[in-house]
């Protein structure tokens, strides 16, 4: 498939592919903050 093309179809369904890429991005983001601030509490860092 032609990169170009592919972008095409992608710019034609960008309000939706920026919503669940936002909110895909922001579920693992907190996924990893929580994973993170568990493991850190259990290490003894704070």
């Amino acid at each position: 498939m032609d990169v170009r093309q592919y972008y095409d179809n992608a710019f034609a369904f960008e309000g939706i592919a920026t919503a669940s890429h936002l909110a895909l991005g922001l579920i693992i983001v907190i996924v990893i903050v929580l994973l993170l601030s568990r493991s850190g509490w259990r290490l003894g860092w704070r």
